[in-house]
């Protein structure tokens, strides 16, 4: 069982103060002709409902693209992506086959989860909540999307830690990189993110030598990316089992599934019930009633209501908050927030996904 405690602090530290020395010397500076960030955005929001969203995914790269472009990175204003990466953020935007095909490790837990989905707004629609069946086949396929873009968000950290606990060398220009690649490095990385990682520590070998070697001594992959856990989040831990835990269980012919790894997991609290967050608004109302038009339509049209972008705005608020109010007291009465499935962390599933490349490297050992 690995545990990194605070071990990590002065790792992500240093990561910290190296993108801030490349920042001040210009590395980050947005180029002439970056698309604009709040027109890039309008153009794939907009006034457009969720299904037309949703049914223009696929025609719609360049609009992510843009959007892409035009977005911060770390919180920092630049466009320092490969072609490579931009290219595997539209289509984990935009295409299911494409998320599907990279993780395969996530097919058996989709598909229980979009029939725990179903069951759970079939129960709704019996209680005379107006769920239209139409919209079932979206809902479930942008929750899928979800859950496995951000398990692909996550493969490029593990496979690096993973490498580091089998003493693999890390390339340097690994360490260096300001965004994360969505490519598992057990199956080669892309020229092109290698091409920027090279040039940035370049610079700062020149500018700050010292943190440079700083850098190239420091490990920014010291404990694993736990993941997201549906109706929880993205949660954290100390504590998860090592590969070798991993690799014995599956070669012991025993289950490696959740009650198994939750043995490892000792901070993380899987009886979760979430705390009431302080609402600022005296009912849901006054809150709906605080938005702008807009945002008013594109919100309630993602909450399903039918109408949403023609109704007269306040029988919109009104119909909106009532269905809020009924479908919280229904939910409550099933004593949960939402349908969950049992699944194991982004991390386990990436060691069991690669398990025979850790079989062979322990070989040739």
């Amino acid at each position: 069982m690995k545990s990194d405690g605070n071990e990590g602090n002065e790792t992500v530290s240093v990561w910290f103060r190296a993108q801030d020395a490349l920042k001040n010397e210009g590395v980050f500076n947005r180029i002439p002709g970056t698309p604009d960030y709040s027109e890039s955005r309008n153009k794939i929001y907009g006034r457009r409902s969720a299904r037309t969203r949703f049914n223009n995914l696929r025609t719609d790269k360049i609009l992510y693209r843009n959007h892409i472009l035009s977005s911060s990175v770390h919180g920092r204003e630049h466009d320092l992506l490969s072609e490579s990466a931009i290219n595997n953020e539209v289509d984990s935007r935009t295409d299911i086959l494409f998320l599907r095909m990279r993780t395969p490790g996530l097919d058996e837990f989709c598909w229980n989860w979009s029939q725990e989905q179903l069951l759970h707004r079939d129960y709704l629609r019996s209680v005379g909540i107006d769920l239209p069946i139409e919209n079932d086949n979206r809902k479930i396929i942008q929750d899928e999307m979800m859950v496995r873009s951000g398990y692909l968000h996550k493969i490029w950290h593990n496979s690096l830690y993973a490498m580091s606990e089998l003493g693999m060398e890390i390339p340097n220009w690994c360490k260096i990189l300001p965004y994360n690649p969505l490519v598992n490095a057990f199956h080669g990385t892309n020229r092109d993110d290698q091409d920027i990682g090279e040039r940035l520590l370049s610079i700062l070998e020149e500018k700050y030598p010292e943190l440079h070697a700083e850098l190239i001594a420091s490990n920014p992959f010291r404990s694993p990316r736990i993941g997201f856990q549906n109706g929880k989040g993205n949660v954290g831990g100390t504590k998860w089992p090592s590969i070798s835990d991993i690799i014995s269980r599956l070669e012991s012919g025993e289950s490696v599934d959740q009650d198994w790894e939750n043995k490892f997991l000792e901070e993380l609290n899987y009886d979760y019930d979430e705390e009431e967050d302080d609402f600022p608004y005296e009912s849901t109302e006054d809150f709906y009633r605080s938005l702008n038009v807009t945002n008013l339509r594109r919100w309630a049209d993602a909450a399903e209501i039918t109408g949403a972008w023609s109704m007269n705005r306040e029988k919109l608020i009104s119909a909106w908050a009532t269905r809020t109010e009924k479908m919280d007291s229904e939910i409550k009465k099933q004593g949960e927030t939402y349908p969950r499935v049992p699944r194991l962390t982004d991390w386990t599933i990436l060691v069991i996904e690669n398990v025979n490349f850790f079989k062979l490297d322990d070989a040739r050992s």
